[in-house]
């Protein structure tokens, strides 16, 4: 906290006048501030069909015009944003809570009262669902969407602060009990703890009473009674009481709610997201999670399941189920018990297994641990005279590589071949002589190319090349019968 312009600094030498327990205080108290609960996620926790179609519109099939139309390339799982954009930004904390917004985009470029579509929806009142219509283009097959943002959890089950009152009016209406049994039954699943306020009356006298639904009957200090014994009481005129959905209580900045997502930086855009299949023969999924424990309990659609968890490391979870869902797209959740229940993340249950999907280059890279290669090299001897670079021409599938000396640049794509699977170099050099080939990044000294060389003129022969880290940010670069040592530019 500092007026713009003032250089005061504080007991840590940064900028502005809170104090640096002053500084940790406020990051407590702000990321102890919870999300409201989903705005309409049914009271029985259960996503309702038009969701799940907004969950799979979103995050798999799109809005139309190719992968360019799937938000879920960008707004990402666990909480539907990125970093980065390269064009319009989407670097906002979170989408919980979009329903509340009449401010869109990250510029509000669109909420301007000279532009006549945003006038008109100013002169309504700016209702929040038809703003965001805008975004995708008001086309009402997209519009399950909209479903999915206020079903999507923020932490907390459907049953969460749902209150149903018993009394002689209320039961005569289905709606009551059946709003009991759907939260008997989320606190049988320790979603909730469901709690009794009422009455006890016996002619001219009353009894204020709590209850605890302990998973078999409620539970006071006047004793036990069953869900039909309460029923048949308020019937007889002798009960009324209000039954709530309470949180447990670990929850605030020591219990943040769980994160999942697919196998990825969590703030990155890593392309579309690579949604787990599960089957029969193998009832385990590997995800990326964040503020899991390995005791969560596992939620499947809304309702809980048995299974076990496996912490990886490295922000990876593994999660098993007990059993098969049915085939289809899936929602999971995990909750640390009596705490928060993470986002809904989607998974496939196929009949048989998936054939795995190749890996891309960057993959490949990364796996091999050469990701260090990538970047600009001169040579120590001249410092410049003879450099190399090896950089992303588009991020995790075409490389660029260049080697510049005085007669000028060699410069090749490398990529995977599709049909092959194999990793091909092409390239040329200044006097117009074409070098293609493969490389071999699984080699331990470091990866090396092997191909040929061919001139206008008909000449041609073999060409080797190889990349090999050096300690101290180093590199020798191999080409040839030559052996350079590099630097890092």
């Amino acid at each position: 906290m500092h007026w713009v312009g003032k250089t005061n600094t504080n007991d840590e030498g940064k900028l502005g006048m809170l104090t640096a327990a002053e500084r940790d205080d406020l990051s407590v108290f702000l990321l102890s501030v919870p999300y409201p609960p989903a705005q309409r996620r049914p009271y029985d926790n259960v996503h309702s069909d038009r969701a799940k179609e907004g969950f799979r519109l979103f995050h798999i099939e799109g809005n139309g015009g190719g992968r360019a139309g799937v938000c879920g390339d960008c707004h990402r799982l666990p909480h539907l944003v990125s970093t980065n954009h390269p064009t319009i930004g989407m670097d906002t904390p979170t989408w919980r809570g979009a329903y509340d917004r009449f401010l869109i985009l990250p510029q509000g470029r669109i909420n301007l009262v000279t532009l006549k579509p945003f006038a008109e929806l100013a002169e309504q009142g700016i209702p929040e669902r038809e703003l965001w219509r805008r975004t995708w283009a008001q086309r009402e097959a997209f519009d399950p969407v909209w479903d999915m943002v206020e079903e999507h959890s923020t932490g907390y089950s459907g049953a969460f602060a749902r209150q149903a009152t018993l009394n002689r009016a209320s039961l005569a209406k289905p709606i009551t009990l059946d709003i009991v049994n759907a939260l008997e039954q989320s606190a049988r699943e320790e979603a909730i703890i469901l709690a009794v306020s009422g009455v006890m009356i016996d002619g001219n006298d009353a009894q204020a009473v709590s209850m605890r639904f302990d998973g078999q009957g409620y539970t006071s200090s006047i004793g036990i009674h069953s869900q039909e014994e309460l029923v048949a009481l308020t019937r007889e005129g002798k009960f009324i009481g209000t039954f709530t959905g309470h949180h447990g209580m670990n929850t605030g900045f020591d219990h943040p709610q769980p994160a999942l997502w697919t196998l990825s930086p969590i703030h990155e855009q890593s392309g579309p997201q690579e949604f787990p299949n599960i089957h029969s023969g193998q009832l385990s999924m590997t995800l990326s999670g964040r503020h899991v424990d390995a005791d969560a309990h596992i939620i499947v659609n809304g309702r809980r399941m048995d299974g076990r968890i496996n912490l990886l490391g490295q922000e990876m979870i593994s999660v098993e189920l007990a059993e098969r869902p049915p085939l289809g797209l899936h929602l999971l959740q995990l909750q640390t018990r009596g705490g928060l229940i993470s986002n809904d993340f989607i998974f496939n249950v196929t009949a048989e297994a998936v054939p795995k999907r190749a890996p891309t280059l960057g993959e490949i890279v990364n796996n091999n641990g050469w990701e260090t290669l990538l970047g600009d090299w001169v040579d120590v001897s001249t410092r410049g005279e003879f450099q190399v670079s090896l950089n992303w021409k588009i991020k995790n599938h075409l490389l660029e590589m260049s080697f510049t000396e005085q007669a000028g640049a060699t410069i090749a794509s490398i990529n995977i071949d599709p049909g092959s699977g194999e990793i091909v170099h092409s390239g040329i050099n200044p006097l117009g002589v074409s070098i293609t080939g493969t490389w071999d990044f699984a080699i331990e000294e470091g990866p090396r190319f092997d191909g040929k060389f061919l001139s206008a003129e008909g000449a041609e022969g073999e060409l080797s090349i190889q990349m090999v880290p050096q300690e101290n940010d180093a590199l020798l670069f191999k080409i040839a019968q030559s052996n350079i040592s590099m630097i890092r530019k």
